[in-house]
């Protein structure tokens, strides 16, 4: 058998040609100094939309920084909802408010003791109330989009004394 170095000279050949040409499918055909196409001036971003849109919830509900008797409260974007068990003291009442901020509207699901009480939550309208008397331990919350309906929708939960 009879090793030939052809096959090692051709080597850097073919690395030089792919290397060239790959170059040139990468190209842009423009000056590196140039500044290409930035992002759009198409106005805010999705989050900060969405971080308006959960003020405007939770200032329907009447929520500041310092609410000493909200037990409970938070926000969700429709698109993924709002689902959580709170955990409240049994036996005592409860009141939990709804809003929702953009377009269509939401549907608010309370479930305590076996019962389920759905609410309708326009958005961009007046916020909606479910009592919950004589709670047990875990109240099921659940706000999910009504249709293509879109935007963010708050949930505050305080205490009730009928």
């Amino acid at each position: 058998m009879r090793l030939t170095t052809h096959g090692w000279r051709a080597a850097p050949a073919g690395v030089l040609l792919a290397t060239a040409l790959l170059t040139g499918c990468t190209d842009s055909g423009r000056d590196s100094d140039t500044p290409g196409p930035g992002p759009t001036a198409s106005g805010p971003s999705q989050e900060e939309r969405d971080e308006k849109l959960g003020r405007e919830a939770e200032s329907a509900l009447g929520m500041t920084d310092d609410e000493a008797d909200t037990l409970e409260a938070g926000t969700g974007r429709l698109v993924e909802g709002i689902h959580t068990q709170s955990l409240l003291t049994p036996g005592k009442s409860y009141k939990v408010s709804f809003a929702c901020a953009g377009s269509g509207a939401a549907e608010a699901t309370v479930q305590s003791k076996g019962t389920t009480e759905v609410k309708t939550v326009e958005c961009g309208g007046a916020p909606v109330h479910v009592r919950v008397h004589d709670v047990p331990s875990r109240v099921t919350i659940d706000v999910t989009a009504v249709g293509k309906a879109s935007g963010v929708a708050a949930y505050r939960i305080v205490e009730f004394t009928p």
